[in-house]
Protein backbone atom coordinates (compact mmCIF):
# COMPACT_ATOMS: atom_id res chain seq x y z
CA UNK A 1 0.00 0.00 0.00
CA UNK A 2 3.06 2.40 0.77
CA UNK A 3 4.24 1.85 -2.76
CA UNK A 4 1.42 2.40 -3.88
CA UNK A 5 0.64 5.60 -2.60
CA UNK A 6 4.52 6.86 -3.12
CA UNK A 7 3.72 5.95 -6.61
CA UNK A 8 0.86 8.52 -6.74
CA UNK A 9 2.16 11.39 -4.39
CA UNK A 10 4.45 11.38 -7.45
CA UNK A 11 3.13 10.42 -10.20
CA UNK A 12 -0.79 11.10 -10.97
CA UNK A 13 -1.78 12.72 -7.79
CA UNK A 14 -5.27 10.73 -8.07
CA UNK A 15 -5.49 11.05 -3.85
CA UNK A 16 -5.30 14.81 -4.29
CA UNK A 17 -7.32 15.31 -6.90
CA UNK A 18 -9.99 13.27 -6.04
CA UNK A 19 -10.12 15.17 -2.62
CA UNK A 20 -8.60 12.32 -0.39
CA UNK A 21 -5.29 13.81 0.49
CA UNK A 22 -5.25 17.93 0.76
CA UNK A 23 -2.66 19.32 -1.50
CA UNK A 24 -1.47 21.56 1.58
CA UNK A 25 -0.83 18.45 3.13
CA UNK A 26 1.76 17.06 0.66
CA UNK A 27 3.01 20.43 -0.24
CA UNK A 28 3.82 21.48 3.36
CA UNK A 29 5.43 18.56 4.28
CA UNK A 30 9.26 18.77 4.43
CA UNK A 31 10.26 15.14 3.14
CA UNK A 32 7.91 15.87 -0.07
CA UNK A 33 10.59 16.52 -2.89
CA UNK A 34 8.41 18.44 -5.44
CA UNK A 35 11.70 18.03 -7.93
CA UNK A 36 11.21 14.52 -8.10
CA UNK A 37 7.31 14.11 -8.98
CA UNK A 38 7.43 12.34 -12.21
CA UNK A 39 10.60 10.30 -11.67
CA UNK A 40 9.86 6.68 -12.28
CA UNK A 41 12.33 4.12 -10.77
CA UNK A 42 12.42 1.32 -12.99
CA UNK A 43 11.53 -2.29 -12.02
CA UNK A 44 7.78 -3.02 -10.30
CA UNK A 45 8.58 -1.07 -6.81
CA UNK A 46 9.23 2.54 -5.90
CA UNK A 47 9.51 1.79 -2.40
CA UNK A 48 12.14 -0.82 -1.78
CA UNK A 49 13.25 -1.06 2.49
CA UNK A 50 10.15 -0.45 4.92
CA UNK A 51 10.44 -1.10 8.56
CA UNK A 52 8.00 -1.14 11.10
CA UNK A 53 7.95 -0.28 15.22
CA UNK A 54 5.16 -2.78 16.24
CA UNK A 55 4.20 -3.48 20.25
CA UNK A 56 1.18 -5.63 21.74
CA UNK A 57 -1.46 -3.73 22.52
CA UNK A 58 -3.71 -4.67 25.66
CA UNK A 59 -5.85 -7.02 24.02
CA UNK A 60 -2.39 -8.85 22.79
CA UNK A 61 -2.72 -7.75 19.55
CA UNK A 62 -0.01 -6.60 17.22
CA UNK A 63 -0.01 -2.42 16.71
CA UNK A 64 2.24 -0.68 14.25
CA UNK A 65 3.35 2.27 16.08
CA UNK A 66 5.97 3.84 13.37
CA UNK A 67 6.85 3.13 9.91
CA UNK A 68 10.66 3.70 8.51
CA UNK A 69 10.72 4.08 4.76
CA UNK A 70 13.46 6.84 4.40
CA UNK A 71 16.45 4.69 5.97
CA UNK A 72 15.48 1.70 7.67
CA UNK A 73 17.59 0.48 10.38
CA UNK A 74 18.08 -3.23 11.89
CA UNK A 75 18.61 -5.20 8.59
CA UNK A 76 22.34 -4.96 9.24
CA UNK A 77 22.65 -6.04 13.18
CA UNK A 78 20.39 -8.90 12.39
CA UNK A 79 22.57 -10.01 9.88
CA UNK A 80 25.35 -9.52 12.19
CA UNK A 81 24.28 -10.38 15.61
CA UNK A 82 23.17 -13.62 13.39
CA UNK A 83 27.08 -14.31 12.64
CA UNK A 84 28.39 -13.23 15.75
CA UNK A 85 25.83 -16.10 17.36
CA UNK A 86 26.69 -18.28 15.07
CA UNK A 87 30.60 -17.87 16.17
CA UNK A 88 30.50 -17.54 19.77
CA UNK A 89 28.15 -20.03 20.52
CA UNK A 90 27.27 -22.34 17.86
CA UNK A 91 25.21 -24.74 19.80
CA UNK A 92 22.72 -22.10 20.62
CA UNK A 93 22.45 -21.04 17.19
CA UNK A 94 21.80 -24.50 15.66
CA UNK A 95 19.48 -25.27 18.75
CA UNK A 96 17.51 -21.51 17.99
CA UNK A 97 17.66 -22.96 14.52
CA UNK A 98 17.18 -19.29 12.82
CA UNK A 99 15.59 -19.01 9.25
CA UNK A 100 18.22 -18.45 7.17
CA UNK A 101 18.44 -14.36 6.05
CA UNK A 102 20.10 -14.68 3.19
CA UNK A 103 16.73 -15.45 0.81
CA UNK A 104 16.41 -11.32 2.08
CA UNK A 105 18.99 -10.19 1.64
CA UNK A 106 19.67 -11.36 -1.83
CA UNK A 107 15.56 -9.88 -2.53
CA UNK A 108 16.77 -6.93 -1.40
CA UNK A 109 19.87 -7.01 -3.86
CA UNK A 110 17.47 -8.30 -6.72
CA UNK A 111 14.93 -5.43 -6.13
CA UNK A 112 17.90 -2.97 -6.25
CA UNK A 113 19.49 -4.46 -9.50
CA UNK A 114 15.90 -4.28 -11.04
CA UNK A 115 16.13 -0.50 -10.39
CA UNK A 116 18.98 -0.14 -12.45
CA UNK A 117 18.11 1.86 -16.24
CA UNK A 118 17.74 -0.91 -18.91
CA UNK A 119 20.94 0.83 -20.22
CA UNK A 120 23.03 -0.29 -17.30
CA UNK A 121 25.08 -3.59 -18.35
CA UNK A 122 26.31 -4.42 -15.06
CA UNK A 123 24.72 -2.35 -12.84
CA UNK A 124 26.21 -1.67 -9.29
CA UNK A 125 24.30 -1.34 -5.93
CA UNK A 126 25.69 0.99 -3.29
CA UNK A 127 24.14 2.18 0.02
CA UNK A 128 24.49 6.41 0.44
CA UNK A 129 25.05 6.81 4.05
CA UNK A 130 25.18 10.18 6.10
CA UNK A 131 28.77 8.77 6.89
CA UNK A 132 30.58 7.34 10.52
CA UNK A 133 28.56 10.08 12.94
CA UNK A 134 25.30 8.33 11.73
CA UNK A 135 23.05 6.02 13.58
CA UNK A 136 22.85 3.81 11.37
CA UNK A 137 25.95 3.84 9.87
CA UNK A 138 27.02 0.12 10.98
CA UNK A 139 23.72 -1.01 9.79
CA UNK A 140 24.11 0.41 6.29
CA UNK A 141 27.99 -0.04 5.79
CA UNK A 142 27.03 -4.02 7.17
CA UNK A 143 24.52 -4.20 4.27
Amino acid sequence: MLDAVLGDLYGARRSITSGVLPAELLFAHPGYLRAARGIVVPGRHQLFLHGCDISRGDDGAFVVNADWTQAPSGAGYALADRRVIAHAAPDLYERIGPRPASPWAQALRLALLDAAPEAAEEPVVVVLSPGIHSETAFDQAYL
